[in-house]
C-alpha cells in the first residue's frame, strides 16, 4: 500500500487510473506544486500492472483545517483509518515526515508513530551538485541517526499536469 500527500478529494480518480481506466489529467491540474508528476502515474501504473501494489491511499483533507498542526492531524487520521494495520509506504513533504514536534507544530510522522510503533522516518536528499559517475548513478540509503537518509543523485525537476 502507498500513501500519498494528495487531496483526498482526488481518491476517486486515483482508484479509476489503478484499475485500468486513463488519467483524467484535468482533475489533477491544480497541483503545480511538485506533489503530483508524470512519474507517479508511470510507477503507479507499472507496480500495479506487475501486482506489487494493492492500493494507493491519498490523505490531505479538503478543504485545509485552521493551522499546520490541526492538518497534520487529520492527515495521520485519514491514513491510519485507510491503512489500519497494513503495511504502507507513505510520501508526503519533509516537515510532515518528522517523528516529532518542531517549530512548524506536530507533525503527521509523529501522529503515525505513536499509533503505530516501528514507524521509520526517511528523508529525501537531492543534492544538485553531485557528479554521477559510472556506477554511482544509484539512490543510497544510510543510516543518520534517528532517520535514514536517502540520497537521489540524479534529481530533476517533475513534470506537473498543470506545467
Amino acid at each position: 500500500m502507498v500513501g500519498l500527500e494528495w487531496s483526498t478529494d482526488l481518491q476517486p480518480a486515483v482508484d479509476a487510473f489503478l484499475a485500468g481506466g486513463p488519467l483524467a489529467a484535468e482533475t489533477f491540474t491544480d497541483s503545480g506544486d511538485g506533489r503530483i508528476t508524470a512519474g507517479h502515474f508511470a510507477v503507479l501504473r507499472s507496480l500495479r500492472r506487475e501486482g506489487r501494489l494493492d492500493r494507493v491511499v491519498v490523505f490531505d483533507p479538503s478543504p485545509w483545517p485552521g493551522t499546520w498542526s490541526e492538518r497534520d492531524r487529520e492527515m495521520a487520521a485519514h491514513l491510519l483509518r485507510e491503512t489500519r494495520d497494513v503495511p504502507a509506504l507513505v510520501m508526503a513533504g519533509g516537515l510532515h515526515t518528522r517523528l516529532r514536534r518542531h517549530r512548524h507544530g506536530e507533525p503527521l510522522g509523529a501522529h503515525v508513530a505513536q499509533a503505530r510503533p516501528g514507524t521509520v522516518e526517511v528523508r529525501v536528499r537531492y543534492p544538485g551538485d553531485v557528479v554521477v559517475r559510472a556506477g554511482r548513478d544509484t539512490c543510497r540509503l544510510r543510516s543518520a541517526g534517528a532517520w535514514l537518509e536517502l540520497t537521489v543523485p540524479d534529481s530533476r525537476p517533475g513534470v506537473t499536469p498543470a506545467g
